[in-house]
């Protein structure tokens, strides 16, 4: 350890609030502790152990009659500490000197940049988080802890003992539609889907066949993920049992839980795990829940990397709290435009009683609703089948199911295509409903449907022509300040006007919001597009949070749209004797251009043998994954399936890492000629997804 580390770490050490944190860290008292989202206190078990469970002190949590709210249980804290090694190469050394192992890259793969250390004890772990979060920030280095979560399905009753979310041929049409797709051949095969869940049943006799144990991750056994799994991947036509809608994919397990554990799963084998079925979230409670940087910067890496750029696909329960007034805008992860957020029909086409409703909703898909539920594989210990299944989690599964036939149809296809396909092929269920809107491209939309339901076999037929939308760009309105006061308990409110001046097809809206206010519960907040389209991001509910920070809000209600106009939001009180202060605001428009893309350029300075060269790449996607590729055959044709380019190139190599292009779609490489490589011929091009440059040839000097 360098001298300026060791200063720093005694500097540290020395400090008032290692004493307090210490003397805090025991059962009897509450102990603070920074998590990835601010310092919490928590009332830990066993504080000297190397994992405890604790319970959440909720001091902040006052109802509108003055009461607190009780401690929250179901939290453990882990003896890790997470740091974003890249904000500072002395924090690892700083984490070590207080006695922090580095977990190895062996054990944990989690995104790059960040690293987790592990200690003792509690104690020392919690000191540890504490004394680097005063130095460098709470979002990059906290400590691991794991949130009570719900796996999202429900109590379990009697069912009909039929896979009528496969062929409902008592209700008609109200089923995925997937015989068109295996009628085509379109069954999975060749396609991974990870399963993020509390394990499933290996051995079981539909299921077995089909599990990848190489792509797979300790999770344990449950009846809940083997459930899951038999949606997706049951085996067909073996004589037993059920069958999965992708019935020739392959199904692994990863686990959820911490931090850390979350990313992990997130950043997983990527090549491998082409699809990501989460059938777990927050607690359905109505209430914000904040995910850390990490487990977003592991989404991001997993649809930048995943499938060798093109994006891993994930799919999320949407939640079951409908009944609390939960939305899906609270859940960051099924929220998130990285992912796609699954409600639940049932048998009649009508929403499950329980899915929640949301402007970030974007299919829904068959499950039970108390009466006709899903049939399914279970534990062997629990009779081996179901026909009981529910819940959000069935649907995220099946969907999960159709990614993977979607893939299997068309393997070339980005994270964000298989977006635009389920989309476009959504069918208008529960088709008398009043509250089914048009949005100004043409777009059905409904809080409770999303799109509609999911139809596989359109999305099989359409994927497999689908010509890839582009890279992904976004309009960024920058940090607005605002400054006003929230009127209480008025329902006019006040409102932001936002000019867009560029123009976008969008795909996802975000708004970030900043709001102190006592009782977040009250706010009432919307974003308006220029053509009157409106998407309720959050309503009155019974929420005692205080204040929203950076909290992103988001909607897919606009796809389809152009961006280019005023935007409008809005925030109203809509209940007494709560007052708050809308401190600021920014919007986020993400989507895609339209028409084919250009050509980019590649320029090459003269190769020496011995010297450094350089390669630069412009006019290409903004912030787009790039790579350089190099052949000493010659020019040639080579199709490269997974970008949906063809090379210019016989027999192409990629030269280093894959690179990003900055905000202008440009990009340099440092070529390191060999000694000896004098009068060698060269071809070099530039590729990303859906775009590739011009050839550049030449001999090395």
């Amino acid at each position: 350890m360098n001298l300026a580390c060791k200063a720093i770490a005694a500097l540290l050490l020395a400090s008032p609030g290692s004493a307090l944190i210490t003397s805090r860290a025991h059962a009897q008292e509450p102990v603070f502790a920074p998590t990835g989202i601010g310092f919490e206190m928590f009332l830990v078990e066993q504080p000297q152990a190397h994992q405890s469970k604790a319970q959440l002190c909720n001091d902040a949590l006052v109802s509108k009659e003055g009461v607190i709210a009780p401690p929250t249980e179901g939290f453990i804290l882990h003896a890790r500490v997470a740091c974003f090694l890249k904000h500072d190469a002395a924090m690892a050394e700083i984490a070590r000197s207080m006695d922090g192992l580095q977990v190895s890259r062996e054990s944990w793969t989690g995104p790059a940049g960040w690293g987790l250390f592990e200690f003792v004890s509690l104690t020392e772990a919690i000191e540890a988080a504490t004394l680097l979060a005063d130095v460098y920030g709470l979002e990059y280095a906290f400590l691991d802890v794991a949130r009570p979560t719900n796996v999202r399905s429900l109590p379990n009753d009697p069912m009909v003992p039929d896979q009528w979310h496969l062929s409902n041929n008592a209700q008609t049409p109200n089923d995925i539609n997937v015989e068109p797709a295996w009628n085509m051949g379109i069954t999975g095969g060749g396609i991974t889907v990870g399963i993020a869940d509390n394990g499933a049943e290996q051995g079981h006799p539909d299921l077995a066949n089909n599990f990848n144990a190489s792509a797979s991750m300790s999770a344990g056994n449950s009846d809940h993920g083997t459930g899951c799994a038999g949606l997706i991947a049951a085996e067909a036509n073996n004589s037993i049992g059920v069958a999965g809608v992708a019935y020739d994919a392959l199904w692994s397990e990863q686990p959820f839980g911490s931090a850390s554990t979350n990313a992990a799963t997130f950043d997983f084998q990527n090549q491998v795990n082409l699809v990501k079925s989460n059938s777990w979230g927050p607690l359905d409670i109505g209430t914000f829940y904040t995910a850390t940087m990490m487990e977003m910067d592991a989404l991001q890496d997993a649809v930048d990397l995943g499938r060798n750029g093109l994006g891993t696909v994930f799919t999320w329960a949407g939640g079951n709290g409908a009944a609390v007034n939960d939305r899906v805008e609270y859940d960051p992860y099924a929220a998130d435009r990285r992912t796609i957020a699954v409600g639940g029909v049932d048998f009649w086409d009508a929403r499950s009683p329980y899915s929640e409703p949301g402007s970030s909703l974007m299919v829904v898909a068959p499950s039970d609703n108390y009466i006709i539920g899903l049939t399914t594989t279970a534990s062997v210990s629990n009779g081996s089948y179901t026909h009981d299944a529910g819940g959000t989690s069935s649907p995220a599964a099946i969907v999960a199911g159709i990614a993977a036939l979607i893939l299997d149809a068309n393997p070339a296809l980005t994270w964000r295509d298989v977006q635009h396909v389920l989309v476009n092929t959504a069918r208008k269920c529960d088709i008398s409903n009043p509250e089914w809107t048009v949005n100004s491209a043409g777009c059905w939309i409904h809080y409770d449907y999303g799109f509609g339901a999911v139809d596989a076999g359109a999305a099989v037929a359409l994927a497999q022509g689908w010509i890839s939308v582009g890279p992904e760009y976004v309009i960024d309105s920058g940090l607005i300040p605002i400054g006003v006061t929230i009127p209480d308990n008025n329902s006019v409110g006040v409102a932001k006007d936002i000019f867009m001046a560029e123009t976008l097809l969008i795909e996802h809206v975000e708004v970030v919001m900043n709001a102190n206010h006592s009782y977040v519960g009250d706010l009432d907040i919307r974003v308006i597009s220029p053509t009157g389209t409106v998407s309720q991001l959050t309503e009155e509910r019974d929420d005692s949070s205080d204040n929203l920070y950076n909290y992103v809000l988001s909607s897919v209600r606009h796809w389809g749209e152009n961006s280019c106009g005023t935007w409008r939001v809005e925030v109203r009180d809509l209940a007494q004797w709560d007052i708050g202060t809308w401190n600021s605001v920014q919007l986020k428009i993400y989507g895609h251009r339209g028409g084919s893309p250009t050509q980019m350029d590649l320029s090459v300075t003269p190769l020496v043998h011995g010297s450094v060269g350089l390669a630069d790449v412009s006019f290409g996607h903004p912030t787009q994954v790039t790579w350089l590729a190099y052949s000493l055959v010659g020019p040639g044709s080579t199709w490269i399936p997974g970008l949906g380019v063809v090379l210019d190139l016989q027999a192409p190599r990629a030269y280093g890492q894959m690179q990003r292009t900055d905000a202008f779609g440009a990009s340099q490489w440092a070529i390191g000629v060999p000694a000896g490589a004098t009068g060698v011929q060269f071809w070099l091009q530039a590729l990303q997804a859906g775009l590739v440059s011009n050839v550049v040839a030449g001999t090395i000097q």
